[in-house]
């Protein structure tokens, strides 16, 4: 089971790939990059670059996608991404939707895999 967790920052995107196969947790990738302005262009990167080291060979063998969110208003925990929470994100940082916007877009995913991003 793979997991991707990415945290979007102001500026940057920042990843750790894990493989949580045979019951034991294994960085298998980490990245990032810095002064990103296109967001979805990134995370699309994000998968480019995780393809071509072989840490996977495209986004269904990903389980999950978690994200370090920056504030969501009266959600705390670790918590599944839905509508409610987007919702709350975009409440609290309506002033930057270059987070909200890529977040939502990664949303698609599911254990099936993942839908297109962008």
């Amino acid at each position: 089971m793979k997991i991707l967790v990415a945290n979007i920052g102001t500026t940057s995107l920042k990843w750790r790939l894990f493989d949580f196969s045979n019951g034991t947790e294994r960085l298998v990738h980490k990245g990032g990059f810095e002064r990103v302005t296109d967001y979805p262009k990134a995370i699309e990167d994000c998968l480019a670059e995780l393809k071509n080291t072989h840490a996977l060979r495209d986004e269904s063998e990903l389980s999950a996608v978690g994200f370090k969110t920056v504030i969501a208003r009266d959600v705390t925990g670790c918590v599944r991404l839905d509508e409610r929470v987007l919702q709350a994100m975009t409440d609290s940082t309506a002033s930057r939707p270059h987070i909200i916007r890529p977040t939502s877009r990664a949303s698609n995913c599911s254990p099936n895999g993942c839908r297109r991003w962008r």
